[in-house]
């Protein structure tokens, strides 16, 4: 029960320092852009300023929750493992060798693929987000001459190149949950597999405990790659807000 709370009061926290966080970038992008030179402001335009303050804002946001993972992690798992040697010995290194070998690499590669088509779908997002202003800029143009056809047409052509990267996307983000979803039990099975291998004799008393303690080691071993696609977020989103903030302001 002390346990429940204490972990209700830290997400709490961490989620309260995300929207101060949330609340303060937005702030400060609005207040740049509202200071924007001439030079600068053909440069970001209102298409990629939106974007910033709603979409990548919210994805630096995302990081805070599990962010300390990263820290209370490597504790855990180095008590859990320490009373997991006292049950099943040295077979218990066989499960964690397993997941850095073969699920951490995969994870990494698949992380890094979910970044690269992050991007492509933020800079496509950002180029139809500034056609769309500008067809509402000049509604009165547009309506003139009739080119809402055209532009009907341009702007779908765009939001299918979008879908297209997004369902891309989509699919390398479900692997990614697949595979950080499949590491404590492959961890699990394999140290049990490689104990009675070895020609030990896998009580009821080792295997419950044994059990219980891979159900500590469970939470930061799937933390740390579920950590992976939100870090590679918030890089991804990283970039573009802090060239955001960097931007020449006028007098």
């Amino acid at each position: 029960m002390l346990g429940t709370f204490l972990l209700h009061q830290y997400f709490h926290q961490c989620f309260l320092v995300g929207m101060r966080v949330t609340s303060a970038l937005i702030s400060a992008c609005y207040d740049k852009a509202l200071r924007l030179t001439a030079s600068a402001r053909s440069e970001h335009t209102t298409g990629n300023l939106m974007t910033i303050v709603t979409v990548d804002v919210r994805k630096i946001r995302d990081v805070f929750p599990y962010g300390w993972i990263l820290i209370s992690g490597p504790f855990q798992i180095v008590i859990a493992i320490y009373l997991l040697y006292q049950q099943i010995s040295w077979t218990v290194f066989v499960g964690v060798g397993a997941q850095i070998i073969i699920m951490t690499p995969l994870q990494a590669a698949v992380a890094t693929r979910t970044r690269k088509l992050q991007k492509e779908v933020m800079k496509i997002r950002d180029e139809r987000i500034k056609v769309v202003n500008e067809v509402f800029g000049a509604m009165k143009i547009v309506k003139m001459y009739a080119w809402e056809i055209s532009f009907g047409k341009k702007i779908s052509s765009i939001r299918e190149r979008e879908l297209t990267v997004l369902r891309r996307y989509v699919w390398w983000g479900t692997a990614n949950t697949l595979f950080w979803g499949w590491a404590p039990t492959m961890v699990t099975l394999s140290s049990f597999v490689a104990y009675t291998a070895a020609g030990n004799n896998l009580t009821p008393e080792a295997a419950f405990t044994s059990l219980a303690l891979f159900g500590l080691l469970r939470f930061p071993l799937s933390m740390f790659p579920s950590l992976s696609t939100p870090i590679s977020f918030f890089f991804g989103a990283l970039d573009p807000t802090a060239n955001d903030l960097r931007v020449s302001l006028t007098l």
